[in-house]
C-alpha cells in the first residue's frame, strides 16, 4: 500500500520535472564573440548614444525568431532593431548581464557576458532555441519608385539599378526586408518593409545634400568662391550647404565681395558685380624736361607731372616733344598706389643745316633775354634787400626769411651752380606725398582776416642731409600768409635726399600751397598736383544759392512724367514738382451718386471715363552732405492731383461740359543725390503721401471702387536728373 502510494507520487511529479527541463533547455546562448572589425556600432548612420551622451555597444543577436524582449536591468537598453536574421541591440558600456524573453521559448534569465562590454564596440550573441517548422507563404512584388533615378537600391544587402524611370520591381518572400537607398549628393534612406499577400508600392524621394547656386557677374570678371577660382563670367554650379565668399575681381575696378549662405535643396540666383572704378598715381620726370606725357594716346601732362586718378591696369605713357624721338613706356598701375617713371635716354632726331642755323639763333636771342631778367632781377634783388634792411630795423622778430617772403623776391639759382633741378632720384617726404599734404594741413595757421582762396610758391634747396635751406617765396598773397608758410617750411622733418649718377646731391624743390578761407590748405609738388582737394566733384561750392531743373519719372500704381525744379541756400531747399499722368478710370455710375445735386436720375445709369490730369507739389527740405559726391535732403510739403471728366454719357455729351476734381496730400520724401559734377547730378528720391482732403466726386469714385485714394496716396518712388546752374 505504501508503495502504491509513492508510485502515485512519482506519476504525478514526473510530467512536471519532463515540462520543466524541456522548458529550461527551450532557450540558451550558443556563443557570445567580440567582432573586431565590425564598425557598425561606430558609425554615422548606425550608431546609437546612451543617455549618458557615449557611443552604445551594439550586440548582434543571431536568429530566426522574432518577439524577443531585451532586459538590462538597472544598466537599461538603449534600443532595439528588428533586421533580418538578427536582432541589433544597443546597450550601454560596462553593462554585465541580459534577460531575455519570448512567449514561445520562455526565458533566459541574468545572462552575464563572457567578456567586458565597451563602447561604440559590435558583438555577436548566437541563440539557440528549438527550430520551428516555417509557415510556408508565397512571394510577392515590391515596387520601389524613386527620386533622383540615378540612385542604387539595396534590399537585404543587395544592390540593384534603377529603370530609366526611376522604378525597381522585386519579386520577395512574405516577411520583412531591409532596404537602402543611395545616390551621389543626396542623402540616405534606410528602412524596412514587410511582403505580405498583396503588392506594396514604395515611393521614396531623397533629399539633396547640395545647393544650386548660380552667380552673375560681368562677362570680363574672374569669379572666386571661397578663393578658389571658378572662371570668368557667370557661373552656375552645386555646392554643399553653408555660408560662401564670393570674390569677383575685375580690371580697372575695385574687388567686389559678398557673402552667400545656401542650404541643401536650394537653388539661389546671386549678382555680385564690381562696378566701383579703382584709381592710382602715376608720376613722370624726364631729363631733360618739359616733354608732353600721353597715357594711352590721352594728353595728360608735361614733365615733371603727378598724375592723378589713373584707372588701374597696364598703360601705356609715351613722351613727346620736338627735336627728340617719341618713347613709350609700359606701366602697370595698382589702386591707391603711385607708378614712377623716370626717363633721361632720349634720342635726339638729327638737326639739319638750316634747322641748326635757326636753333643758334633762338638760342642767341634767348641768352640775351636771359642776361637782360638776369641784370633786372639783379637789380630788384638790391633793391629788395635794401627795402628788407629797412624793415629789420624796425621788426627784430623777423628774419631774412621772412623778408623774402614780404618782398616776395626770387632767390638767384646762378649762385648754387651745384644744386640739380631734375636727379635721376628725386628727393621724398617722410612716408610720402600723403604726409607732405597733412604735414601743411596740420600745421598752417591761416588768419582769421583772409576770406579767400589763392596760391602760396615756395621755393628750398633739399640738402644732401635730407633738410631743407634756402627758402623763398616764388609767388606770394602778402606778408603775413607768406611768413606763416615760409614758418612751417623751415620745420619740416628731414627728407630723403636726392641721388643722381649714384650720388646723394642737392635738389631744387618747388611747393604750391592752396590757401583758402577755412584754413585748409591743398599742397602741390613743383607743377605735380598731390593734393586730396583738387577734384571738382564733391567739392563745396562757395555760392550760397544754387538753382537745378531737371525731369523725373514715377514708377507705381499712377505712373507719372515730369519736371521740377528748385534752389538751395546754404543747405536749406525749396523744391516744386510737376508731373503728368496717363492712368484712366471707368465705370457706371450708380444713381445714388447724383442724389442731392438737383438731378432726379434713378432710372438711369451712365458710362463714364475719368482720367488723372496732373500732379502739383511743393515741399520745403535741409541738405545733407552725406560724402563728398552723395547729398540726402528729407522733405516735406503739399500734393495736388487733378482728375478731369473725359467720357461721360450724361455730363460730357447730354449736358455739353466737363467736371473736375481733386486730391490733396501731404508728402514725406527723402530725395537721395549723386552729384556728378558742379553742373549735373542724379537722384532717386522716395517718397509718401498721406492723404489730406478729397473732393466730393473723387470720394464717390474711390467708393465706386476705383481706387482713387490708393493711387494718389501711398508710397511713390521717383529717379531723374537734375542740371545745376
Amino acid at each position: 500500500m505504501l508503495h502504491m502510494r509513492y508510485f502515485r507520487l512519482f506519476l504525478t511529479v514526473l510530467p512536471l520535472l519532463f515540462c520543466n527541463l524541456l522548458r529550461a533547455q527551450s532557450l540558451s546562448v550558443e556563443s557570445f564573440r567580440l567582432l573586431e572589425n565590425d564598425l557598425t556600432a561606430n558609425t554615422y548612420g548606425t550608431m546609437e548614444r546612451d543617455q549618458n551622451g557615449e557611443v552604445a555597444a551594439l550586440i548582434k543577436v543571431v536568429t530566426s525568431e522574432t518577439g524577443f524582449v531585451f532586459d538590462g536591468g538597472m544598466m537599461g537598453i538603449v534600443r532595439t532593431i528588428q533586421k533580418t536574421g538578427e536582432i541589433w541591440v544597443y546597450v550601454p558600456r560596462a553593462i554585465q548581464k541580459i534577460t531575455i524573453t519570448h512567449q514561445q521559448h520562455g526565458v533566459l534569465r541574468d545572462y552575464y557576458f563572457p567578456v567586458t562590454i565597451e563602447n561604440a564596440r559590435t558583438y555577436e550573441m548566437v541563440l539557440k532555441h528549438p527550430v520551428t517548422t516555417p509557415v510556408r507563404t508565397r512571394a510577392q512584388y515590391v515596387v520601389f519608385k524613386v527620386e533622383p533615378h540615378n540612385a542604387v537600391v539595396l534590399v537585404d544587402n543587395e544592390a540593384h539599378t534603377l529603370n530609366s524611370e526611376g522604378q525597381l520591381s522585386l519579386r520577395l518572400n512574405s516577411g520583412e526586408h531591409t532596404y537602402m537607398v543611395t545616390a551621389p549628393s543626396f542623402e540616405t534612406e534606410t528602412g524596412t518593409v514587410t511582403v505580405s499577400d498583396s503588392r506594396i508600392t514604395k515611393e521614396i524621394k531623397l533629399s539633396s545634400l547640395v545647393g544650386q547656386l548660380t552667380i552673375n557677374t560681368d562677362n570680363d570678371a574672374e569669379l572666386y568662391i571661397d578663393d578658389e577660382y571658378k572662371g570668368n563670367g557667370t557661373w552656375s554650379g552645386t555646392l554643399n550647404e553653408g555660408t560662401y565668399f564670393v570674390e569677383v575681381r575685375r580690371p580697372s575696378f575695385k574687388t567686389a565681395f559678398e557673402e552667400v549662405s545656401l542650404r541643401r535643396s536650394e537653388s539661389r540666383t546671386v549678382t555680385v558685380r564690381a562696378t566701383e572704378p579703382a584709381y592710382g598715381d602715376v608720376e613722370v620726370v624726364s631729363d631733360p624736361l618739359d616733354f608732353d606725357i600721353y597715357i594711352d594716346g590721352e594728353k595728360k601732362g608735361v614733365t615733371p607731372d603727378y598724375i592723378t586718378l589713373v584707372r588701374t591696369g597696364t598703360h601705356k605713357v609715351t613722351l613727346k616733344k620736338a627735336e627728340y624721338y617719341d618713347r613709350d613706356i609700359t606701366v602697370e598701375v595698382f589702386e591707391d598706389s603711385i607708378a614712377y617713371i623716370s626717363v633721361s635716354d632720349f634720342q635726339r632726331i638729327p638737326e639739319s643745316a638750316k634747322d641748326k642755323k635757326k636753333r643758334e639763333a633762338l638760342e642767341a636771342k634767348e641768352a640775351k633775354e636771359l642776361a637782360r631778367a638776369e641784370a633786372r632781377a639783379r637789380k630788384e634783388a638790391e633793391r629788395d634787400a635794401a627795402r628788407l634792411a629797412e624793415q629789420a630795423e624796425n621788426e627784430a622778430d623777423r628774419n631774412t626769411t621772412g623778408q623774402l617772403a614780404t618782398q616776395g623776391s626770387l632767390i638767384d639759382k646762378s649762385a648754387f651752380p651745384d644744386v640739380y633741378d631734375v636727379a635721376d632720384v628725386m628727393p621724398v617726404f617722410p612716408a610720402g606725398n600723403a604726409a607732405l599734404i597733412q604735414y601743411f594741413k596740420d600745421n598752417i595757421n591761416c588768419p582769421q582776416y583772409y576770406q579767400g582762396n589763392d596760391r602760396v610758391i615756395v621755393g628750398f634747396i633739399v640738402e644732401k642731409d635730407g633738410y631743407a635751406s634756402h627758402p623763398y617765396i616764388v609767388k606770394g598773397i602778402d606778408d603775413v600768409i607768406d611768413r606763416e608758410v615760409l614758418r612751417v617750411l623751415e620745420k619740416m622733418p628731414k627728407w630723403t635726399p636726392g641721388i643722381n649718377d649714384g650720388r646723394i646731391v642737392r635738389v631744387w624743390q618747388t611747393v604750391n600751397i592752396n590757401i583758402r578761407h577755412k584754413g585748409t590748405s591743398s599742397v602741390y609738388l613743383g607743377s605735380n598736383n598731390i593734393g586730396n582737394d583738387s577734384g571738382s566733384i564733391g567739392k563745396r561750392s562757395n555760392r550760397r544759392i544754387s538753382y537745378y531743373l531737371g525731369g523725373f519719372y514715377t514708377a507705381g500704381d499712377l505712373e507719372s512724367y515730369g519736371v521740377e525744379a528748385g534752389l538751395y541756400y546754404r543747405n536749406f531747399n525749396v523744391q516744386l514738382d510737376y508731373g503728368f499722368h496717363t492712368k484712366q478710370i471707368e465705370g457706371i455710375w450708380s444713381p445714388s451718386i447724383w442724389k442731392g445735386h438737383g438731378v432726379d436720375l434713378d432710372f438711369w445709369k451712365y458710362d463714364y471715363k475719368w482720367k488723372y490730369l496732373y500732379t502739383f507739389s511743393a515741399s520745403l527740405g535741409y541738405g545733407i552732405n552725406v560724402a563728398r559726391p552723395l547729398r540726402v535732403t528729407p522733405q516735406v510739403g503739399l500734393r495736388y492731383t487733378q482728375l478731369v471728366d473725359v467720357d461721360d454719357e450724361l455730363v460730357v455729351y447730354k449736358l455739353g461740359y466737363s467736371w473736375k476734381t481733386y486730391c490733396l496730400g501731404a508728402q514725406a520724401a527723402a530725395k537721395t543725390e549723386i552729384i556728378l559734377s558742379k553742373n549735373l547730378s542724379i537722384f532717386v528720391t522716395p517718397s509718401y503721401t498721406v492723404p489730406l482732403k478729397l473732393d466730393e466726386i473723387a470720394s464717390r469714385l474711390d467708393e465706386a471702387g476705383n481706387s482713387v485714394n490708393t493711387s494718389f496716396s501711398g508710397f511713390k518712388l521717383s529717379a531723374g536728373l537734375n542740371i545745376i546752374f
